[in-house]
């Protein structure tokens, strides 16, 4: 049997919005679930009058608010801001209440610009992709290396989430500059699989294999990404969708081009679909 949670105050007309994450909640339980699966994202700028507002007059919950607004000043401890919140609603089980506090206490440990990184690699793993690498951009102009001093592995990790965003765009060639930037500072072959995988998507096939031959630290990586390959193209051959567009240039070739151009339209469109949510802001 499924926990029966039971709301406290009432669903909000007008959301709140969390710029920081681009999420709108509708109630103090959505507020709560936020604080759980994204407290990585939480600062001090939480604690304010504006979201205590909120919960007083479009949730209702006036006695809340009158418990969160003393917090509401400067310097105050985000973690007390949220303890206060989830205690009053109950939303949480006692450990799962001890996982949150715990979750949000080791963010506000952080430095600005490792949350910064925490925005992006939220925005990456959301598959909001343009704004991942915006906000790997400003990330790295605001922590760009002196003349003379050395990359750190913190911005190895900055280059490889842009060259991840890239290659989730299709953008292949770009995808490899950074990843190629981050495997110099990073060494791993994580990094070396990913930039690998970027330079055989966008590289002919003769210079592909004379990057390989020039690079022999790389062949193990390379047959790895190879037997990978080979893994999606057999799943491709007896995949639903290939018999799809298989049936459809059947379709094509027995002169039913009417039906052929209607579905190849919509396969078509869903898929830019997708690839708008993917970019957009």
């Amino acid at each position: 049997m499924s926990l029966v949670v039971l709301c406290v105050g009432k669903r909000a007309e007008i959301p709140y919005c969390f710029s920081v994450a681009g999420i709108r909640i509708y109630s103090v339980e959505e507020l709560c679930y936020f604080f759980r699966e994204i407290a990585f994202l939480l600062d001090d700028n939480l604690a304010n009058r504006q979201l205590v507002e909120w919960l007083e007059t479009q949730c209702d919950l006036p006695e809340l608010a009158n418990l969160l607004y003393p917090l509401c000043k400067k310097g105050s401890d985000v973690e007390t801001f949220v303890r206060t919140i989830v205690e009053y609603t109950g939303y949480f089980t006692g450990e799962e209440e001890g996982q949150v506090l715990v979750a949000v206490k080791e963010c506000a440990g952080r430095t600005v610009d490792e949350r910064k990184k925490n925005r992006a690699d939220f925005y990456l793993e959301s598959k909001k992709y343009e704004l991942a690498i915006k906000e790997y951009e400003l990330l790295l102009k605001e922590c760009s290396v002196l003349p003379g001093e050395n990359y750190t592995a913190f911005h190895g990790d900055i280059f490889f989430g842009m060259g991840i965003a890239f290659a989730k765009m299709f953008l292949f060639e770009q995808a490899d500059y950074y990843l190629e930037k981050a495997y110099k500072i990073l060494e791993n072959e994580v990094v070396a699989f990913s930039m690998l995988a970027a330079k055989r998507m966008h590289l002919s096939e003769q210079n592909y294999i004379c990057y390989i031959a020039d690079h022999p630290e790389l062949y193990y990586v390379s047959q790895a990404l190879e037997d990978k390959l080979n893994v999606a193209e057999k799943m491709w051959q007896v995949s639903n969708t290939k018999k799809q567009l298989d049936d459809l240039k059947e379709c094509k070739k027995l002169g039913e081009a009417q039906l052929y151009y209607e579905e190849m339209e919509r396969i078509t469109n869903r898929l830019k679909e997708n690839f708008r949510k993917c970019i957009q802001e």
